[in-house]
């Protein structure tokens, strides 16, 4: 019995000696680009920063393919989840990878693209250490924001950034040594300017990812264009294009709401003569002339994670005096022409709580589609008959979930708001408006 403890009591130190002397370190020593398609792309070098490896493309040209060769240093025993090819959808994705030290310490790493230097961009923020605790900042080089994500924030939050910019650019305005926010919905905006003169600008904000972005629709690129912040497919957008822009921004207790309305529109060099509804929804636009199938030029759906109770909102709805739909007729060479016909319009509210598990971006227009679950749904009808919204009010609209999808997490959500419940079918009256503010998520 003896022989076996002294056995033991000798072999215990040596083993902890030689675990102490293991390196808990890993490290990226090289980064290299092997290749990549379309071979068009232009793709520049890598910076590595805090743990994340920026790859420079100038061109977006997507789906991109890239083949890369890492580096490690001598203390790195194994990488773990670098897929041998990195497949980017869009210039938004990234991948998440680890380095394993010869102890067995993780240290996770990301790879991310990133546009080349305009010469106006916001290269670093850092907080200070007091300020940095649990707190975490992320730049978005290619919609040009800081979003500081901190837990349990409360507001009014001042910070005292540590900001660089492209060499030899200069701050048009604050130079963002101090920064308050009032609240969570406050946004700060600033322009770099290049040695150029070229201008970019920035903003800055405390992210809440409870919240549907620019909730209150402070934020326009200019009167008819709604800001898609904090990126496109990301945010709020509209069927605006160069020909219809029936969604725009009207002031409202002292700052800005959305307003939608409904028109008749001659469409030049086709000789189409449609009403179209405008509408306001979470999600994106791309512009088409598939006119029997209206819908499939909006991409309905942001990324959500949490189940609501209920959708809440400041509305107003004016309904227009004789509707009116757009049919094709056969003996005007099939081209759509607008008719007066019987009723009153409707405005519209609904809200989906939706589940992708389906291969790359969810493209969802609002039909039934294979790997999409629609978890719940929300709706208010604005009637024109009753006509009960002409002043302004606020509505709490409950969500209501499908019992069979009960504990599955929701992926995305879509908000829309149309001034006509039947715009995708060309019919509305001219001149009914739906104005909206304030809209925020119950939870």
């Amino acid at each position: 019995m003896k022989r076996v403890i002294l056995f033991f009591c000798l072999l215990i130190p040596f083993a902890c000696k030689q675990v102490n002397e293991l390196s808990d370190k890993a490290e990226i020593t090289k980064f290299e680009v092997l290749s990549y398609t379309p071979t068009n792309a232009k793709i520049g070098g890598a910076v590595i920063e805090q743990n994340t490896i920026y790859i420079i493309d100038s061109t977006t040209l997507f789906p991109l393919q890239l083949i890369v060769k890492i580096g490690t240093n001598s203390t790195t025993a194994d990488v773990l989840g670098l897929p041998d090819t990195l497949k980017f959808k869009d210039q938004h994705q990234s991948f998440d990878f680890y380095l394993i030290a010869e102890s067995g310490v993780p240290h996770a790493y990301k790879i991310k693209l990133r546009p080349a230097d305009s010469g106006a961009e916001i290269s670093n923020f850092t907080l200070n250490a007091n300020e940095s605790l649990n707190t975490s900042v992320d730049i978005d080089y290619w919609n040009s924001i800081v979003a500081i994500s901190r837990h349990n924030a409360t507001f009014p939050l001042t910070i005292h950034p540590s900001v660089t910019i492209s060499a030899g650019a200069t701050f048009k305005g604050s130079d963002l040594t101090e920064l308050t926010f009032a609240s969570k919905t406050d946004v700060t905006v600033t322009t770099v300017v290049s040695s150029q003169g070229n201008e970019k600008r920035w903003r800055i904000y405390v992210a809440d990812n409870s919240q549907l972005p620019n909730s209150k629709f402070e934020l326009w690129t200019d009167e008819k264009n709604i800001d898609p912040f904090p990126g496109k497919g990301m945010g709020w957008a509209s069927a605006n294009n160069s020909v219809v822009q029936g969604t725009v921004r009207t002031s409202h207790n002292g700052g800005y709401a959305a307003q939608m309305k409904t028109d008749i529109q001659n469409i030049p060099l086709l000789g189409h003569q449609l009403i179209t509804a405008a509408s306001l929804y979470t999600g994106s636009f791309k512009l088409g002339f598939d006119f029997e199938h209206p819908r499939l030029m909006t991409n309905f759906g942001i990324p959500h994670k949490i189940r609501i109770e209920a959708i809440k909102f400041d509305a107003q709805y004016l309904p227009g005096p004789q509707l009116m739909q757009a049919f094709k007729k056969p003996e005007a060479g099939n081209k759509y022409v607008a008719e007066n016909i019987s009723g009153a319009d409707t405005g519209q509210v609904w809200v989906e709580l939706l589940h992708w598990s389906g291969e790359g971006e969810l493209i969802y227009h609002g039909y039934p589609m294979d790997g999409l679950k629609v978890l719940g749904r929300a709706e208010y009808i604005m009637d024109g008959v009753a006509n009960d919204h002409q002043n302004w009010q606020s509505i709490t609209l409950p969500c209501i979930y499908k019992p069979e999808y009960e504990g599955i997490a929701p992926t995305h959500i879509v908000v829309c708001f149309s001034s006509s419940i039947a715009g995708d079918f060309f019919r509305g009256a001219p001149g009914s408006v739906l104005n909206v503010d304030n809209v925020e998520l119950i939870y």
